[in-house]
């Protein structure tokens, strides 16, 4: 898993941003689908891996590190995360 999704602008004032490891669909095959939600950058899919989300310092992320808003993917990531923590 090398890449991040995060959310950056609306919590700026913050020292830490709230961030998702992605890994590629044709790197690893996910059983539990449910808790990771697939989603489409620039053409490739992506599992976005809601059981490791975690926190990272604001420093260490820079903007070239933001590729993309996956306001679309909305409603399958917020499922996701309510699994987790409902174990629904």
């Amino acid at each position: 898993m090398m890449s991040f999704l995060g959310a950056f602008d609306v919590y700026c004032n913050f020292s830490t941003r709230l961030i998702v490891p992605l890994t590629s669909t044709g790197e690893m095959e996910l059983t539990h689908k449910r808790i990771t939600p697939v989603v489409d950058i620039n053409g490739d899919k992506y599992y976005v891996f809601i059981p490791a989300i975690t926190f990272l310092d604001a420093n260490k992320i820079k903007k070239k590190d933001f590729i993309c808003n996956v306001v679309i993917s909305r409603g399958e990531i917020l499922s996701a995360i309510d699994a987790i923590i409902t174990n629904t």
